[in-house]
């Protein structure tokens, strides 16, 4: 629902100019708690970052009533609503791209990365920078998704793009062999998700009116997360048979089926 407030304070085409600032913002939150928590935690104790959590939590609660409430429409949520959400072909193209995105995610930063950092030696504190390496660049590249790089490249170029890139970095981690290059290889990554998410986020809410916004959101990322759980799952299974760098592999050839149909023009054309 945040989102959708937050993109409701700007005219509707910005959408995506909108959501890359609110993805910058959240990817900025995530840097600090990762290394302000680690820091705590190694100097005060492991309660410290649960505690400084729960006051970050009570700030948060508190500015939400500091909010400027905008008034729309009050429509209860129904089957036609929903229905009509699922029937939109353009919204469930861009889920699919979303849903790829999410697994080339999670089966590395959030998944299998660590294993292949592990692997070449690295140690807990150089696998918390490897986490930060990948979140930083995403502030800056979420927040000029949008604002630049869509607009000056095109949403389709920067989609394909950012699909690319990611799918890229994916094929390249069971090759590495020094910590320094898998540090560069995910900076890339991190760099390229940016571009993405909040634009696909920003494009599937854009052609709804704005009663219908936040079920749309809500088809958008209750079906991008298949690719949270299914994305791991599958390279999992397929990493415990034939090894982790075949997971890699087939997570990047995913993804370049991604970019492939972002770059397609038809694809991303609109609900006929």
């Amino acid at each position: 629902d945040f989102t959708v407030l937050f993109v409701s304070y700007f005219p509707i085409k910005e959408s995506p100019r909108a959501l890359g600032y609110l993805n910058a913002a959240n990817n900025l939150g995530q840097v600090t708690a990762m290394l302000s928590g680690a820091y705590l935690a190694q100097h005060v104790g492991m309660n410290a970052p649960f505690l400084l959590g729960a006051v970050a939590g009570v700030f948060g609660l508190a500015g939400a009533f500091l909010l400027e409430e905008k008034k729309l429409p009050k429509k209860a949520v129904n089957t036609v609503v929903l229905r009509e959400a699922f029937q939109n072909v353009r919204l469930l193209k861009l889920s699919f791209l979303g849903i790829i995105i999410q697994m080339l995610t999670f089966v590395t930063v959030f998944g299998f990365l660590p294993l292949a950092a592990t692997a070449i030696g690295a140690s807990t504190f150089e696998l918390g920078l490897l986490t930060t390496a990948t979140m930083v660049p995403s502030i800056f590249s979420a927040a000029m998704s949008g604002a630049y790089f869509s607009r000056r490249f095109g949403e389709r170029t920067t989609l394909s793009f950012g699909l690319l890139l990611t799918s890229l970095t994916c094929l390249a981690i069971p090759w590495i062999e020094q910590l320094s290059w898998l540090y560069v290889t995910q900076m890339l990554s991190g760099f390229a998700r940016g571009l993405v998410l909040p634009l696909l986020m920003g494009l599937s809410i854009r052609d709804f009116p704005a009663d219908k916004r936040s079920t749309a959101m809500g088809v958008f990322q209750s079906l991008y997360g298949l690719g949270m759980f299914f994305g791991p799952l599958l390279a999992g299974f397929v990493s415990g048979v034939a090894g982790l760098a075949t997971g890699f592999a087939l997570t990047g050839a995913i993804g370049l089926c991604g970019a492939s149909l972002a770059f397609w023009r038809p694809f991303l054309k609109g609900n006929e």
